[in-house]
């Protein structure tokens, strides 16, 4: 699932050095301008009271979006979190009933699940950081999150009316005319918007760019080495 934005290469950086071994960092920045290890996070590359962009392994066409939300680290325990995204009826890797559901708009709704430890998940194949929390005041600060998260539209129609029409070939036709990518840019805007996270370029650039960083090759590559594991 993905937006037409990312089909246009002129947004991406064109990426020419590859390290001979991951680099050192969990997380490629946008400024390195080079390709990022392809691997899920290690455990210990999953800071406490963060905010991650998240790119889950596809299963069908592209990459899952999210946003997750780390609880404050604890001594000899593994970061937990919660993930914050959309989700349509007919996925087939979808949170099995064991969500917090906020919204919906016809098959789409917009749900919170519980990650007990996000860095050994084996579906989670690049995380971004775009943010922190205060872990003095997590509970309030998860709250400001969570309200502004539930204020940004779902499905292509209430995006529409709300927000404006999206641009042609935004938005999966088998999928309503909807995505998780459309969803979760609006919500790093509103997000940005609020004072929340502060975003240095458009949240749909930042988006695109992202998408390049987590899987820089060909998807169906991907979509197989995912489908394999």
């Amino acid at each position: 699932m993905y937006s037409k934005l990312e089909d246009n290469p002129t947004i991406f950086f064109q990426y020419s050095f590859k390290p001979d071994k991951p680099l050192s960092s969990p997380f490629a920045t946008l400024d390195d301008k080079m390709a990022a290890s392809s691997k899920a996070p290690d455990l210990n590359e999953i800071s406490g009271s963060t905010i991650y962009l998240t790119f889950n392994r596809p299963k069908v066409d592209d990459c899952h979006r999210g946003i997750l939300c780390t609880n404050p680290s604890t001594p000899n325990s593994p970061v937990s979190g919660i993930l914050f995204h959309v989700e349509h009826d007919s996925a087939t890797d979808s949170s099995k009933g064991n969500f917090t559901e906020h919204a919906r708009s016809g098959k789409w709704s917009f749900r919170e699940r519980t990650s007990r430890n996000p860095g050994a998940a084996k579906s989670l194949l690049y995380v971004q950081k775009i943010g922190s929390i205060d872990p003095c005041s997590h509970s309030e600060e998860l709250d400001k999150i969570r309200e502004a998260l539930k204020d940004v539209p779902i499905g292509r129609e209430n995006r529409e009316r709300v927000l404006g029409k999206l641009s042609e070939g935004e938005g999966n036709p088998n999928l309503e005319g909807y995505d998780c990518v459309i969803w979760t840019v609006d919500a790093l805007k509103n997000l940005h918007e609020r004072g929340i996270i502060l975003l240095g370029k458009d949240p749909a650039v930042l988006m695109a760019e992202a998408r390049k960083s987590a899987w820089p090759g060909d998807i169906t590559e991907l979509i197989a080495q995912s489908s394999s594991n």
